[in-house]
């Protein structure tokens, strides 16, 4: 594993936590501190977790001026937990950039909050801190949409919308995202790069994350499957159809090229049915995974959303998005799940390194 794709990651850690931390400052302190049962229960909190989360993790892999940062239990207001925010990127961001391919196989050594001791790779750990991350802005952002606002566009991909590495898009494209209130970047930011052995990585958690969620669901009946919920894609099932959608017509793109459209399976396909075409489109994506290059990764792909929208991609930053979308949409199930009286599975990308090696 090298930094490329680590340091892609905080980049759109970076874009995310600001863009989050702005929406949630023009929120009332009734709406910060209403309880909507998702996560930490509170927006407030779970932004203040979100920093927590990611000081702690600095601060065990030795990321320089990790002492200097504020305490979360010292920030109150979002102004102030966005501040920390931008510190603790700032500190973390030329590190990064300094760290090679064999400091990130370094073993860290820590003890968590209950005083057992572990060791892991920083590598893994500045993967997990960042998962994490995606993780409880998706509930951030279904909360905000329960107290009647909006936030959406926490794709990876929109932070390249807005900062286009590879091609501008066109004045059509442009045109309409602006109508739809999205920011189209006209300047290209060339500065992202891959490699395969931390995507192959990410996707293999990504697989067991999906997998764990699935089973879950496996327990529900129908009328439970397809219960209205005020989250995301409003139904266990849908949100699931929709994630195997992702890997299947992102690996057709990558094999066969762009078409217009995003193709999914009947919304009345069983579980059954669903989990044997995702573990065939998930072959099929790792099978393609294993056979690029860090080289290949850097190549033009063009995305069709929608008839008229041509958007243009790195191979790599689609498969970043694919990861990210995962875990975006498994937290909303796991939200469903915990609705529907099943107690939410941990995702944890921390958990999955521990079940595989018992001393992470």
């Amino acid at each position: 594993m090298s930094i490329r794709t680590i340091r892609e990651m905080y980049r759109y850690n970076a874009w995310a936590n600001e863009y989050v931390l702005n929406v949630a400052s023009e929120l009332s302190d009734a709406l910060l501190d209403q309880d909507y049962e998702i996560g930490p229960g509170l927006i407030r909190e779970t932004l203040r977790h979100i920093y927590f989360a990611e000081r702690i993790w600095y601060s065990r892999i030795g990321g320089p001026g990790a002492e200097a940062l504020p305490s979360p239990e010292s920030l109150n207001s979002i102004s102030e937990i966005r501040a920390a925010a931008l510190s603790l990127a700032n500190a973390r961001c030329p590190w990064l950039d300094s760290l090679s391919a064999n400091d990130l196989n370094r073993i860290a050594e820590f003890r968590d909050r209950k005083g057992n001791a572990w060791a892991c790779p920083i590598g893994d750990i500045l993967m997990h801190a960042f998962n994490h991350g995606v993780h409880h802005r998706a509930q951030v952002a279904s909360m905000v949409s329960r107290g009647g606002r909006k936030l959406s566009n926490l794709d990876y991909l929109f932070m390249r919308i807005a900062k286009p590495s590879i091609r501008i898009a066109d004045e059509v494209t442009r045109a309409k995202f602006q109508a739809w209130g999205r920011s189209v970047g006209t300047q290209l930011d060339s500065s992202c790069g891959f490699d395969v052995a931390a995507l192959q990585h990410y996707f293999e958690y990504s697989d067991w994350a999906s997998g764990v969620v699935l089973q879950a669901a496996e327990s529900l009946n129908d009328a439970a499957l397809d219960r209205h919920h005020d989250i995301g894609l409003a139904s266990i099932r849908r949100t699931l159809l929709h994630l195997q959608a992702a890997d299947q017509n992102w690996l057709e793109n990558w094999t066969k090229g762009s078409k217009p459209g995003f193709a999914e399976l009947p919304k009345e396909t069983s579980l059954a049915d669903l989990r044997t075409q995702w573990e065939r489109s998930m072959a099929g994506r790792n099978a393609y995974v294993a056979k690029q290059t860090d080289d290949t990764l850097a190549r033009e792909i063009l995305a069709q959303p929608t008839e008229g929208i041509k958007l243009y991609f790195r191979l790599g930053e689609s498969m970043l998005q694919l990861c990210v979308h995962a875990t975006l949409h498994r937290t909303q199930i796991v939200n469903m799940l915990r609705h529907s009286g099943i107690k939410p599975p941990s995702l944890d990308l921390i958990l999955w390194l521990r079940q595989r090696n018992p001393v992470a």
